[in-house]
């Protein structure tokens, strides 16, 4: 599916943010609907990132990769912590002991559960639902920095108190894709749409929109000192550096072609997984590509990269790869078939991977070594990779026919 172009951005954002205003009873409240920017209060951002797993990929960067261990093997067991509707394949937010995601349960394919589209917060543990907020497009992973959940739809991005799920404030910018979450970097926010938008994350100003206008970013991953953003549509697309201070395009890199999925950044070197097959290992110096590998016909997931090692899963090969990240070769590779097509998380010394073998598998790897810790079996087809909890990994897949969940694995 081809992503929107940044004049169709704009026509549609005035009726997304018609969504979570049902109970205004005044009427700022209700001409709030006709704003492009709405204020309520400052978000709260003190404390930072928090843990286990408070955004896409881990961090700004992208990486995948969280320090320490994870306590979890193959005599664990599968608990719902809630339903998530129509086919889901967003990868969940953790923090503390809340699970937040995006839900679509419209429509008739599970009488049992309530008509429901939006973002949820759920406890990790017992699955009791904590807040709501109604959304009537397409969603992304959510962002958790400090008391405030930054979340990303079709059109708008959200501030919202993570203990009541009140609105901070609202833009309208935003491209509804479950990979382009929210990328907070200090006190700014930069989102995706048909270009790069810096938003202050404090009170959802704007404060800068890149003038290179992209074929649709498909996500971002920050430091303090570059944005680098992946584009695709048509053919089109590539992976481009932006000053963070002013939005001004540094590079963009010619080796890299059309991409689905938001870039990895780590030490000096970005790394984009393209719809041709290839990943490439590009400079953030000046956008020159140090290597790339091809690994069939296409790539639909970002690696995790540590500073030696990427971890990426090919379901052309269905195999998990780690490769050197000097050169690009192969340190070792795993055989998962069929069907690996999501992004691996890394724990310590651990590398924890979905599969679709079988009735669905959650395996364990040495990220030295390759070699497999322990594999589980858990009886339905996952449509996510794992997400480390404190003690726990949580996994979106079709539970229950064509109706998804997402499940905690301790």
């Amino acid at each position: 599916m081809a992503p929107p172009t940044r004049r169709s951005f704009l026509a549609t954002s005035g009726a997304v943010g018609l969504a979570g205003l049902a109970g205004c009873t005044t009427l700022d409240r209700a001409l709030e609907q006709f704003q492009s920017h709405v204020r309520r209060s400052d978000a709260d951002l003190s404390g930072g990132y928090g843990d286990p797993w408070p955004t896409l990929g881990f961090d700004a960067r992208r990486s995948g990769v969280r320090s320490g261990q994870l306590s979890v093997d193959a005599d664990g067991r599968v608990e719902r912590v809630a339903p998530a509707g129509l086919f889901f394949r967003m990868p969940p937010t953790v923090v503390d002991d809340t699970v937040y995601f995006g839900v679509d349960r419209r429509g008739e394919r599970d009488e049992r559960e309530e008509s429901f589209s939006g973002f949820v917060a759920h406890d990790a543990e017992t699955g009791d639902e904590r807040w709501r907020v109604a959304e009537r497009q397409g969603m992304a992973t959510p962002t958790v920095v400090g008391e405030t959940v930054f979340t990303t739809s079709a059109g708008e991005t959200r501030a919202l108190d993570r203990t009541t799920g009140d609105l901070h404030w609202r833009t309208n910018v935003g491209y509804g894709y479950p990979e382009v979450s929210p990328t907070v970097v200090g006190d700014r926010l930069y989102a995706s749409g048909g270009s790069v938008v810096a938003l202050d994350a404090v009170t959802g100003e704007t404060l800068w929109e890149s003038e290179r206008e992209l074929a649709g970013t498909f996500g971002t991953a920050a430091t303090e000192d570059v944005v680098c953003a992946t584009s695709g549509s048509g053919g089109e697309g590539g992976l481009y550096a932006f000053d963070p201070a002013d939005g001004s395009l540094r590079w963009e890199a010619p080796a890299v072609g059309e991409c689905y999925t938001p870039p990895v950044v780590r030490g000096e070197t970005a790394y984009a997984a393209q719809t041709s097959g290839r990943l490439s290992a590009v400079s953030l110096a000046d956008g020159t590509e140090r290597w790339h590998r091809a690994f069939g016909e296409q790539l639909h997931t970002p690696p995790a990269v540590t500073d030696d090692t990427a971890y990426l899963t090919s379901d052309n090969r269905d195999a998990l790869f780690a490769l050197d990240t000097a050169t690009g070769e192969t340190r070792w590779r795993q055989s998962l078939d069929p069907t690996v097509d999501y992004t691996p998380a890394v724990v310590g010394d651990t590398v924890f991977v979905t599969a679709n073998a079988g009735n669905g598998r959650l395996v364990a790897l040495d990220a030295t070594t390759g070699e497999v810790r322990w594999s589980y079996t858990l009886g339905f087809q996952p449509t996510t990779g794992p997400v480390p909890g404190d003690d726990a990994l949580y996994v979106g897949g079709e539970t229950d026919g064509s109706t998804a969940s997402v499940v905690r694995y301790s």
